[in-house]
């Protein structure tokens, strides 16, 4: 923009010719060549359009920056709220490898130049769709590999590959899994498949035809397959002797993040948009309270984004405490330590309130409590609360909870004691079986 002056007509009229009701960019980089230096003033009223402004000393700085896409960063965040800027995304996995944080082991062995099935297993937003973004980002850098990512949104795969492949033609039958799977010697593909527990029941209910099928690809390297989900797959590969699934793959169990990369988690992003911690201890902190998961984490970064006050210029301890109790988004995932079953809830209550048990002690005091549980039964939930983080054990398998976030909130919802009485009556009522095995 060029002139003495700038008037608010004539720039109202600019922003909306680029605009164009929509068709055209809604946010817009200026340089204001106006010997005025007013066009920030004056570009705040059109709310169709977010106009950054460079004026010429930020233009200068830009220019002559060592970094310049960090110092353009720079210049955005100081004039874009910080909450319309956060960069953590809460679902369908982190598809920037800028916001993919530690990893690395699991990385290193999948994009591995030899390629191997693998069955990736952890609890909900534990990160597993986001290591299998980052394998598809790894891989289609390989010429000699054809890589896909799918969401099994159904039992299908076999439907789901054959819409991948566009290979439905109405009043035909649909070609045969093999055909559709498969790559050949010299370029094999690989099936990057998540959310795979539905597909794994549906598969075992039909005496495995498709999982047959996946071996004999990958004995013939024309097809591999990264599997990954929760509780119905880790059953299938560690504790069903009878699934074909047993010794198909590596077994590649997702955990918390290391310290480091937790570390860079949560304030690499905030760097970027110029948020420091008032002090290192504040961010251990949240790394401790949120036990390194990864989507506790972003939440609560996000959060801490979301309301932080306008004339604020650093994150707080006083202010990590706020959300750390008050976040609704972070509450509603504590939620999720409950499990499916009554038996879920009363093995974590019962451990918490005897305080660091081993797992003899937890089944005892339920007897005690005058529960009738299987063996069989008390040994899968307390599988299931460890695989999902609630329940772990440590050296000396006394169970604990690593997540101290998590902990206040099973504590704090109604009463261990009186929850717990409450999750005995369930299971008098016959709710103490977990599923059976498919």
């Amino acid at each position: 923009l060029d002139g003495a002056q700038l008037e608010s007509g004539e720039a109202r009229r600019r922003l909306l010719d680029i605009y164009q009701d929509g068709r055209g960019p809604a946010q817009v980089l200026v340089l204001d060549r106006t010997q005025a230096q007013n066009a920030g003033a004056v570009l705040r009223d059109v709310p169709q359009v977010r106009g950054v402004v460079l004026g010429l000393d930020s233009l200068g700085e830009l220019l002559l920056a060592y970094v310049p896409t960090q110092r353009l960063e720079s210049i955005i965040a100081q004039q874009v709220a910080v909450s319309e800027l956060s960069p953590y995304q809460v679902a369908a996995g982190v598809k920037d490898d800028q916001l993919f944080f530690g990893r690395e082991r699991e990385l290193r062995a999948i994009l591995d130049r030899a390629l191997r099935n693998f069955f990736v297993v952890g609890q909900r937003q534990m990160g597993k769709s986001s290591l299998l973004l980052a394998v598809q980002r790894g891989l289609r850098e390989r010429r000699d590999v054809e890589v896909h990512y799918l969401t099994l949104a159904d039992e299908d795969l076999h439907e789901r590959l054959a819409r991948e492949q566009k290979a439905l033609v109405p009043g035909q039958p649909r070609p045969s899994f093999m055909d559709l799977a498969a790559g050949t010697k010299e370029r094999p593909r690989v099936w990057l498949l998540d959310e795979a527990d539905s597909f794994i029941q549906a598969d075992a209910q039909a005496k495995y035809p498709v999982v047959q099928a996946m071996r004999a690809l990958s004995q013939e390297g024309r097809a591999y397959f990264v599997l990954a989900g929760f509780w119905d797959l880790y059953r299938a590969v560690v504790l069903d002797e009878r699934q074909p699934l047993r010794n198909f793959g590596e077994y590649v169990r997702l955990e918390p993040l290391d310290e480091r990369a937790a570390l860079q988690l949560v304030t690499e992003p905030l760097a970027a948009l110029n948020l420091p911690w008032d002090a290192p201890g504040t961010p251990e902190d949240l790394l401790r309270q949120a036990g390194r998961r990864a989507n506790l984490l972003v939440l609560a970064c996000k959060g801490l984004v979301e309301t932080l006050p306008p004339e604020a210029h650093e994150l707080t301890r006083e202010h990590l405490e706020r959300v750390l109790r008050g976040d609704e988004d972070l509450r509603k995932q504590c939620r999720g330590w409950r499990g499916d079953q009554p038996l879920h809830k009363a093995v974590v209550r019962q451990a918490l309130l005897l305080g660091q048990p081993t797992r003899e002690q937890v089944l005892q005091a339920l007897k005690e409590r005058g529960a009738v549980i299987a063996a069989a039964d008390f040994d899968e939930a307390m599988d299931h609360r460890e695989l999902s983080y609630v329940l772990v054990p440590d050296e000396a398998g006394r169970l604990y909870c690593p997540v101290p976030l998590m902990q206040h909130y099973i504590e704090s919802e109604r009463g261990l004691e009186a929850a717990l009485t409450e999750d005995l009556e369930d299971l008098r009522e016959g709710f103490s079986k977990v599923p059976t095995p498919a």
